[in-house]
């Protein structure tokens, strides 16, 4: 699968990205991020300001002087974010210059190694993703997507909201930082951590029974996320092998460094491990791929879950109709409620 989108020249500041959403709609979504000044100490987990958490590596103090607060943020039409501090000189060329330096490493032991130095290096702080919703983060529905949500989302008592995120390649992790920032923001951060989740995890999103988790199909996980591979041939590789399932998510795992680079459902799971809580994928009802729905529209679970709200993502497309037999998805949208419950 391919989403259009032009690519990124690495070496340039990425800063207002302009979407086009269909044939006649554009929008342009300033970067946000964190000043590269600020001195981090211990990776901390990044929460609202009104949750507290015990968890190691979530610090906050004793008294409510010292407890954590939005910050101020002037993104889209929200004024205060609950992530890391939201600044205008967010660094979109250093999360950049991460994945190109993983996508010229020779072999997946160098790419690993890589990841595990870019990691020690930049000490980002975890997040812990949580519900939103479109009236609390002041984001515009994506009207022209109400039509490809089914009424049979698990765990939904009621239709959620699809909201209006960049369609230029990074939308996946553009959901990402919704749930985790509560607002789409700093796309390359986003996929610079999945990237690192992915590869030095990389024993759990090959392991089926991990896979399977929350799964009620009857078919191998594994091998049918391998089969989504734009890298598969049914022809030549049998998936079966061990051997030929590792090469094709090596192969996928460097596909992705690519800024703007389409992702899938080996991505999804790996951007439940970075929210750190569930995801559930959402797949239209199209008759014409019925089977494919029963592998893509599923609960994805966390390795470590620290909320039970859940992360709700649709598949869609931004051209044609759900009844056409072209309809391919090329686009993720965040599925939120209207308000809070």
């Amino acid at each position: 699968m391919s989403e259009p989108g032009c690519g990124v020249d690495d070496s340039e500041t990425v800063g207002e990205r302009e979407c086009v959403v269909g044939d006649s709609e554009r929008m342009s979504e300033p970067g946000c991020g964190v000043d590269d000044s600020e001195t981090v100490g211990e990776p901390e987990c990044v929460v609202g300001d009104s949750e507290r958490m015990s968890e190691p590596g979530c610090v906050f103090g004793d008294s409510e002087s010292e407890k954590m607060s939005k910050p101020e943020c002037s993104v889209g039409n929200c004024e205060r974010m609950d992530g890391p501090e939201c600044a205008s000189n967010y660094d979109a060329v250093k999360y950049l210059t991460c994945l190109r330096n993983l996508r010229v490493t020779e072999s997946f032991d160098d790419f690993i190694q890589e990841c595990q130095s870019q990691m020690s290096e930049m000490r980002l702080r975890k997040v812990c993703g949580r519900g939103r919703s479109v009236l609390e983060n002041r984001i515009t529905i994506e009207n022209w997507a109400i039509a490809s949500v089914p009424s049979d989302i698990p765990g939904q008592s009621h239709q959620p909201f699809p909201v209006k995120v960049r369609c230029d390649g990074d939308c996946l992790p553009a959901c990402g930082a919704v749930f985790a920032f509560g607002q789409d923001v700093r796309p390359e951060e986003m996929r610079l951590r999945i990237v690192h989740e992915l590869a030095v995890n990389a024993s759990y999103y090959l392991d089926n029974n991990y896979l399977s988790r929350s799964f009620t199909g009857k078919k191998n996980c594994l091998q049918s996320i391998a089969s989504f591979s734009d890298h598969y041939l049914p022809d030549v590789h049998d998936l079966s092998k061990m051997t030929v399932l590792k090469a094709l998510y090596e192969k996928e795992l460097k596909d992705i460094c690519k800024p703007r680079s389409y992702m899938g459902m080996w991505q999804m799971f790996g951007l439940a491990s970075v929210l750190q809580m569930r995801i559930c994928s959402v797949y239209p009802k199209v008759s014409a791929y019925s089977e494919l729905r029963t592998q893509l529209h599923r609960v994805i679970g966390s390795r470590h879950k620290k909320t039970d709200d859940v992360a709700t993502i649709l598949w869609t497309f931004t051209r044609m109709s759900t009844k056409s037999l072209s309809w391919v998805p090329n686009h993720f949208v965040p599925l939120l409620a209207f308000n809070k419950a």
